[in-house]
């Protein structure tokens, strides 16, 4: 089986523990399997609004269809479309998940502005798409000199609105869950509804490890 391992390579690059991990995944694919797997990272920048909505546009138009199956830790990368995608989750954009509370901002953006208001109307419609959300959000970019800044402020409640919409259809159409810990899969708001996500740890670069008493 072909293998992608996809993930986002941030800029300005560093090694992290999501570097570590997802070579850690293909190193040990590689030493204990017979599949062929291949590391696939896009450049990312995480700076801005408009700079994060690129990079979920980057991986949902990223075409992968020549191997057999794809493998996503983390955002924005299980945006991609592929019948035969597993995710691994490590986590979700945490400064709009987990730890947007610390902000105190709300959840929800006002309804103060006309252009901003197409954007909601269109998430809260029955007719939203990622296609359809995208091509606004790049006609919002065109005029948004015309829009108060703070809505495009990191984080913002807009910008988790828009977030949490792109996400939830990513991974809806994952085949199969796992997490990196317990306290990943307790985190309810990182999966789909009623999905089935076993914890599998990730693999250890240390060598020599052995089972003793």
């Amino acid at each position: 089986m072909n293998i992608a391992i996809i993930g986002p390579s941030p800029i300005p690059f560093t090694m992290g523990g999501m570097e570590y991990l997802l070579r850690g995944l293909v190193n040990n694919i590689s030493e204990l399997s017979n599949h062929k797997v291949e590391l696939i990272k896009l450049p990312t920048k995480e700076d801005n609004f408009w700079n994060i909505i690129d990079s979920y546009r980057q991986f949902y138009k990223l075409n992968l269809d020549h191997f057999d199956m794809v493998i996503s830790t983390k955002y924005p990368a299980w945006m991609v479309k592929h019948n035969n995608h597993i995710c691994y989750m490590a986590h979700r954009l945490r400064g709009l998940y987990d730890t947007y509370h610390f902000t105190k901002l709300p959840l929800e953006p006002d309804r103060k502005n006309t252009e901003i208001n197409k954007i909601l109307d269109y998430l809260d419609s029955s007719e939203v798409s990622i296609d359809g959300l995208l091509e606004l959000l790049e006609a919002l970019r065109k005029m948004k000199n015309n829009i108060p800044d703070y809505y495009f402020d990191l984080p913002s409640p807009f910008l988790r609105k828009i977030v949490h919409f792109l996400d939830d259809q990513g991974l809806k159409k994952i085949k199969k869950f796992y997490s990196i810990s317990q306290t990943v899969k307790d985190r309810k708001e990182y999966f789909p509804e009623n999905s089935k996500v076993e914890v599998v740890y990730p693999p250890s670069f240390l060598k020599n490890l052995k089972t003793k008493p």
